[in-house]
C-alpha cells in the first residue's frame, strides 16, 4: 500500500496514517489494485500523486537556476535582418569591391576631423620640401643669361651645352609631384583604415587618385601654404616657360656648324664650305672645300660641273675622302686644266656619304 497523499510505502495493511507526511489511510485505499493485462499479475497501489524523487527535485531545481542564453528569434526579427542584407546588396562595396564608377566623395566618406588630424602630421614635410628663397633666385638667373643669349639658333644651342640644366629640367613638374607625394602619403594612412567598404589592395590606388585633388586641397589649406604654393608655381612656371622657349630655339639650329652648308637640305648627312686655300697646280682652276660628316661615313664622294659665267659647261671634275668619323672634316680639291674661258664656276652635281 502507499499513502495517497505522497506516495510513500505504507508498508503494511495495518497502518492507519502515513509516517512520511501524516495523512490518514482510507479503506477503499487499503483494498485498491490496478491490474496490469500484459502480466496479468496485480499490485496494489494508490491513485494519488507520486512522490518525486528528491535527487530528481534538487536535479530539476538546479537545472532551472541555470540562466537560458538561447533566444528564438521572432518573426520580425527575421524580417529585418533580411531586409537588410537586401539593402546591402544595393550599397557599393558592400559585398565586392568598389569599381571606379562606385567611388563615393571623399567629404562624405572621411569625416572633417581625420582629414585635418593627418594633413597637420605632413605639413613640415611638406614645407621643407618647397623650394625656398635661394632657388627662387637661381631661377631668376637663368631667365637673365637665356635672355643674354638672345635668339640666334646657334648661339643658343651653343650655350645649352654649356650648362647642366637647360637639358632634363622640370622644377615646376618637381614642385607638383612634391606636393602630390605628401597628399599620397595621407591618403594611405586614410585607406589603411578603410572607412568603407570594398577597400582592398585592388582598388585602393585607384582610390586615393579620386581622392588626391580634394584632399590636397585640405592639406594646403591645414598647412596654410595654399597661397605659397601657387605663387612658388607661378615663378617657377616662368622659369620654365623661359627654358623650354630657349631649348626650342636650341634644338632649331641645323647640326653643322656655322658657315657651312647643305646641298639637298639640313637632313643631309655632308656639309659643305668653299676655303680660300691658294691653288696647288700651275696654269690651272682649283676649287678648295671643307666637308664634315654628321653620323660618320666609311668614304665620301663629291662630283661637279665647270661652268662659264654665261652658264656654258666646259669641264667636270671630283674628290673623295676616306673614312670619317661623326663631325670629322676633310679637306676636298677641284681642278681642271682648260684655258681660255675666263672666269669659270664650279657647280655640285654628286655629294654623297657612304
Amino acid at each position: 500500500m502507499f499513502c495517497t497523499s505522497c506516495g510513500k510505502n505504507l508498508g503494511g495493511k495495518q497502518a492507519k496514517f502515513c509516517d512520511n507526511c501524516g495523512t490518514a489511510v482510507s479503506a477503499s485505499a487499503k483494498n485498491e489494485k490496478v491490474r496490469v493485462a500484459a502480466s496479468g499479475s496485480t499490485i496494489e497501489s494508490p491513485k494519488g500523486p507520486r512522490k518525486t524523487p528528491k535527487w530528481l527535485g534538487e536535479l530539476r531545481s538546479k537545472l532551472k537556476s541555470i540562466p537560458v542564453r538561447v533566444k528564438v528569434l521572432s518573426l520580425s526579427s527575421v524580417a529585418a535582418i533580411a531586409a537588410t542584407f537586401t539593402i546591402l546588396a544595393f550599397v557599393p562595396g558592400a559585398f565586392a569591391p568598389l569599381t571606379a564608377g562606385q567611388i563615393p566623395k571623399f567629404d562624405e566618406v572621411v569625416s572633417a576631423d581625420v582629414q585635418s588630424e593627418v594633413a597637420k602630421g605632413l605639413c613640415s614635410g611638406l614645407r621643407a620640401s618647397l623650394p625656398d628663397e635661394s632657388q627662387l633666385a637661381e631661377f631668376d638667373s637663368r631667365i637673365d643669361q637665356i635672355n643674354a643669349v638672345g635668339g640666334d639658333a646657334r648661339n643658343m644651342l651653343a650655350f645649352s651645352n654649356t650648362t647642366s640644366w637647360m637639358v632634363g629640367s622640370d622644377e615646376p613638374g618637381a614642385i607638383s609631384r612634391t606636393v602630390d607625394s605628401n597628399a599620397i602619403a595621407g591618403l594611405k594612412k586614410i585607406l589603411d583604415n578603410p572607412p568603407i567598404w570594398g577597400i582592398d589592395d585592388s582598388n585602393r590606388e585607384m582610390i586615393a587618385k579620386a581622392w588626391l585633388s580634394d584632399f590636397t586641397e585640405v592639406l594646403l589649406d591645414e598647412c596654410g601654404l595654399a597661397d605659397d604654393v601657387n605663387s612658388i608655381k607661378a615663378e617657377v612656371s616662368e622659369y620654365q616657360r623661359v627654358l623650354n622657349e630657349a631649348i626650342r630655339v636650341a634644338e632649331s639650329a641645323p647640326w653643322y656648324p656655322r658657315g657651312f652648308f647643305t646641298v639637298y637640305g639640313d637632313d643631309d648627312e655632308l656639309a659643305f664650305k668653299w676655303t680660300d686655300k691658294p691653288s696647288d697646280c700651275y696654269s690651272c682652276y682649283e676649287w678648295t672645300a671643307i666637308v664634315v660628316s654628321r653620323d660618320g661615313c666609311s668614304s665620301t664622294y663629291v662630283e661637279g660641273n665647270i661652268e662659264t659665267s654665261g652658264g656654258s659647261l666646259v669641264d667636270w671634275s671630283n674628290d673623295t675622302t676616306g673614312s670619317l668619323r661623326p663631325g670629322q672634316r676633310a679637306n676636298l680639291a677641284f681642278q681642271s686644266y682648260v684655258d681660255g674661258y675666263g672666269t669659270l664656276t664650279f657647280l655640285i652635281t654628286e655629294f654623297s656619304c657612304n
